[in-house]
């Protein structure tokens, strides 16, 4: 009864205190070890495609998960000639007609033009990016788009 009323010695107290520091850094090791397993995106967005299954193995570099943020939309060109891509600049005015949506015509501007052109069948490419100015619900990734660019020019 005694002991009781005395309370606890300061080596056990020590000691007590010893296991909660290891503990600590257990769990520390096992968030860590947690972390290690999930998967974290540069932005926040919607899984558009999952084209991995579980338990299923995965070459290093391959696409596993595609994912978009639908707030905010972009097009972009793939057939602007090197004759073409001087008369544009960024802020130029766009159309975009879609080839899947007949009655839909988009305004946009064009925010990006690629420095380098590539090689494409002969002539020499460039990828224009115009951003619409309104978005519609029947857009998805990887429509036909038809861009016309009013050079400012």
């Amino acid at each position: 009864m005694e002991a009781l009323l005395r309370g606890p010695r300061a080596a056990d107290i020590a000691l007590s205190d010893a296991d909660v520091a290891v503990a600590q850094a257990e769990l520390n090791r096992a968030k860590a070890a947690l972390a290690d397993t999930e998967l974290r995106a540069p932005f926040a967005g919607t899984v558009v495609a999952l084209d991995v299954k579980v338990g299923e193995p995965i070459a290093p570099g391959a696409v596993t998960v595609r994912l978009a943020d639908l707030s905010s939309w972009e097009v972009h060109t793939t057939d602007l000639t090197e004759l073409n891509v001087g008369r544009i600049r960024e802020g130029d005015a766009a159309t975009l007609s879609f080839d899947a949506i007949a009655d839909l015509e988009l305004t946009g501007k064009v925010t990006r033009i690629r420095m380098l052109g590539e090689n494409r069948q002969g002539d020499i490419v460039y990828t224009v990016v115009v951003k619409p100015d309104r978005m519609d619900a029947r857009l998805r990734w990887n429509m036909t788009a038809k861009v016309g660019i009013e050079p400012s020019q």
